[in-house]
Order: C-alpha cells, then structure tokens, then sequence
C-alpha cells in the first residue's frame, strides 16, 4: 500500500450563522470527504484488511459510519430510508466482531455514502430539521445533540480508519 498526502481541509461551514442546522450539515459533509479521501485509493483487499487483534476494517469502519447517519437521520425525521438504500451495501453491514469478507470497491461504498447524504440525509435535514427538536432518544434529547454526536463519530472513526490504513501499510498523511 502507499502512503498518501489528504486533501485540504473546508471549514465553510466555520463560516454560517452558528450552530443552525445549516452548520451541522456544512460540518458533517466535510467529515465524510474527509473520512472518503482517506480510502478512495485503496484496492478491495486493503478496504478488507482486518487490524491485527481486532475485528475491525476500514471498509467496516466507513459502512458503520454510513449507516449510523442512515439510522439517526430517519429516527429524527421519522422518514423511512429511500429502498435503495435498504438493499446496497448497508444492508449488508454485520455486527462488529463478525469479520465483514468484502466490502465492494472504495468508490462503489463512496458513491452510496454520497448518495445516501446528497439525495436523501442532507435534504431531510435541511428540509426542516431544527437542532433544538426533541428526539426521546436519551442522552440525546435534541437533534442538535445526535448531530453533534454523529460529528464526533465521523472524528472518532477517521481515527481508526487511519491508525487501521498504518497498520495496513499506508499513511496517510493530513493536510490543511
């Protein structure tokens, strides 16, 4: 595998009117092309590379990502998903600790994470999403909430997916 300099980082997002619904949603989309810039170069078999003492893989780890974002968005809206996206990739997302055995290519598992935000997640959010709206979802009483904590997951797991691409054999180095 080679190592790879990341794309630039886009704080847009810095620049709208605070943490409305248009920030999260600015925010969230540069934490997917960041996480998507990290495996767009890899090949099938490196997406499917299982870390040493552990389940995980970066294909494993962006499905997750994916998904997570599919379920908390219709639980927020009430909105079921769109059937496309109950019958592509995420639907096929085992349990961690069940080794995934393939994940497809990067861009085919890019291309429905761009899908599932832009033609379904984003609009729903921009379409009447407010972050002061209660979810009863617990700890996450707000939508503001589960957008914060869903901004922390694509941070927490951007995490993983690099130490998992070092461990794989590639770098990836971070760029402003």
């Amino acid at each position: 595998m080679e190592d790879k300099r990341g794309r630039s980082r886009s704080y847009e997002w810095a620049n709208t009117d605070g943490p409305g619904i248009r920030w999260y949603v600015s925010a969230l989309e540069e934490l997917h092309e960041r996480v998507f810039d990290q495996i767009e170069d890899l090949s099938e078999e490196e997406l499917s590379f299982v870390a040493p003492e552990s389940q995980i893989s970066m294909g494993w780890l962006v499905t997750h990502l994916i998904s997570s974002d599919v379920n908390w968005i219709e639980r927020l809206s009430g909105q079921s998903r769109p059937a496309w996206l109950s019958k592509g990739p995420l639907s096929q997302l085992r349990r961690y600790g069940e080794v995934q055995p393939s994940f497809g290519s990067p861009d085919s598992l890019i291309d429905e994470g761009r899908r599932a935000w832009t033609e379904w997640g984003k609009q729903i959010l921009l379409g009447g999403v407010s972050p002061s709206d209660e979810t009863g979802a617990g700890p996450l009483p707000t939508a503001g909430a589960v957008l914060s904590h869903l901004i922390w997951h694509w941070s927490f797991h951007s995490g993983h997916i690099g130490l998992v691409r070092l461990q794989a054999g590639g770098e990836y180095e971070w760029t402003f």
